[in-house]
């Protein structure tokens, strides 16, 4: 499990990949066998699949990580996403990229 902070709103992400399943699944609650993908509050899963794309997965977990974070910190609803698109949109890319390192390179 990898943590980053990300300090500008006081919170870590915590980034589990595929072999450390059991571990997100203890503190996190079991996801169904054929999960490959999953956002849980301040943390992601990214596991294997041989017919989809992890790349991807890692970016579309990143877009549920950073609605929490905007709406947990910023108090951001889903009806006011659209006047912070640009801030989202940065933030999916950095916290994509952050997890694609650890999960799939």
């Amino acid at each position: 499990m990898k943590s980053i902070n990300i300090a500008i709103f006081q919170q870590y992400l915590r980034i589990y990949k595929a072999d450390e399943r059991a571990k997100f699944e203890r503190k996190y609650g079991e996801m169904p066998d054929d999960w490959y993908g999953c956002h849980n509050g301040d943390a992601i899963f990214i596991g294997d699949n041989t017919s989809v794309d992890m790349i991807g997965t890692c970016y579309h977990e990143s877009v549920h990580f950073v609605d929490w974070l905007l709406e947990h910190r910023l108090g951001v609803t889903l009806e006011s996403l659209w006047d912070h698109t640009e801030l989202r949109a940065y933030m999916v890319q950095w916290v994509g990229d952050q997890v694609r390192r650890y999960c799939c390179e």
